[in-house]
């Protein structure tokens, strides 16, 4: 453990606020391609109300200022969306004339804009916070509500948690939820058009019917020819001060497990990787951080107090997933220290947290810790609950007003 100190700011440690569509459009940039939008590609300032704005406006607060790490690491999906939907419907009018099918014109500009709308949490965990930075629940785009809806503020954190089978095929669901309810009952009114949509939103490289086979033309030659007419959309972050601490104290920890100068499944090590993920004891963690860094992290009971509000783990002291891997009946025996539990006895648990997400930073070929011994089964009913849990808070503080405590 060497005393270079991270950095003065984190990415993962930025407070967002959550943007709503008129500030997210706002540039001049924008405003034209809006406006370019409603005249050459809507045609009709009714048809531009109904159908096109609604779904513009939704997909903007869906997806935010979030770049495509998946594919495009420095492109925001939003820009990428807008400019793929009217390069390719203006290419199409250029050569058919404005006089085209407007539901066929409506769902190749739909599916040009959403293409990508199932990347939005690639690589990444979108963490609802309050305006104190203090974690409230994670953020499911697949449970169909916005971050716009659910959030006023937000960070985000890395993940390794992504499938791009699954982003593809979900990218359909999510759109269903992003387009106005006359929109979908307007392609509703051709079933062709609608299965062919859902293909081409799906990723389906099969699909070869005039929709599917337009889109992969146009796309090519968007992706060939484009030049970028929208500029970065710039949202101002916060590094909330009472969290720093915390945060820091988090890259070091997975700093120094990438590293490897923090030992994982050794005799008296403070990280043991479990089936459930990677168990930390971070009282004796956050005291060796504040020893190393005491110029400027002199109490580790600060330091732990604010990781406790992150949200990166659930915390022990009556959380059942700690206690399904630690406690008296739980899956996993520990003694003073990690040593195995005497029969009918109490153990002495050390404080410590389950990160489930940690295969980012912890390296795949670290097996189970022998240092800790399976002693019963979990039941998997509860361990479901459990898991469902961790998604919508890690622990009771949900209040949005809720204040770090000092």
């Amino acid at each position: 453990m060497t005393k270079k100190f991270i950095s003065d700011n984190s990415n993962e440690a930025i407070l967002y606020p959550v943007a709503s569509a008129s500030r997210l459009l706002d540039q001049a940039g924008h405003v034209k391609i809006l406006a370019d939008i409603e005249k050459n590609i809507a045609t009709n300032e009714t048809r531009y109300s109904l159908l096109y704005e609604p779904m513009i406006n939704n997909f903007a607060e869906y997806v935010q200022v979030f770049c495509d790490i998946g594919k495009l690491g420095d492109e925001q999906l939003l820009n990428l969306g807008l400019e793929r939907a009217y390069f390719i419907c203006q290419s199409y009018v250029n050569e058919h004339g404005k006089d085209v099918n407007f539901t066929y014109m409506f769902a190749l500009f739909s599916a040009s804009l959403l293409l990508d709308i199932g990347r939005v949490d690639a690589y990444r965990k979108i963490m609802i916070c309050n305006k104190n930075g203090v974690f409230l629940k994670e953020w499911q785009p697949i449970l169909g509500s916005s971050l716009f809806s659910d959030a006023d503020y937000y960070k985000v954190r890395e993940s390794v948690s992504f499938s791009l089978k699954m982003s593809n095929l979900i990218t359909p669901i999510l759109a269903k939820n992003i387009v106005s309810e006359i929109g979908l009952l307007c392609l509703r009114e051709e079933p062709d058009l609608l299965a062919s949509w859902i293909a081409v939103l799906s990723h389906d490289e099969n699909s070869d019917d005039d929709l599917a086979s337009d889109f992969k033309i146009y796309n090519r030659k968007f992706n060939e020819q484009r030049k970028k007419r929208l500029n970065s959309i710039l949202i101002d972050g916060t590094i909330v001060d009472g969290l720093v601490a915390g945060e820091e104290f988090w890259k070091w920890l997975k700093q120094g497990i990438k590293d490897k100068t923090i030992a994982v499944n050794k005799e008296g090590a403070f990280v043991h990787k479990v089936s459930g993920g990677l168990f930390v004891d971070y009282k004796a963690l956050a005291q060796k951080f504040s020893s190393i860094y005491s110029d400027k992290f002199p109490s580790w009971t600060v330091v732990v107090t604010q990781f406790n509000s992150l949200g990166v783990a659930k915390l022990s002291g009556g959380d059942f997933k700690y206690e399904q891997f630690f406690g008296d009946r739980g899956k996993y025996g520990v003694g003073s220290m990690f040593h195995r539990k005497q029969a009918g006895s109490v153990a002495k648990l050390p404080a410590g947290v389950v990160i489930e997400d940690s295969r980012s930073f912890i390296a795949g070929d670290y097996k189970n810790s022998s240092k800790i011994t399976a002693t019963g089964k979990v039941a998997p009913d509860k361990d479901f609950v459990n898991r469902a849990g961790s998604v919508f808070g890690v622990n009771t503080k949900l209040d949005p007003k809720y204040e770090i405590p000092k």
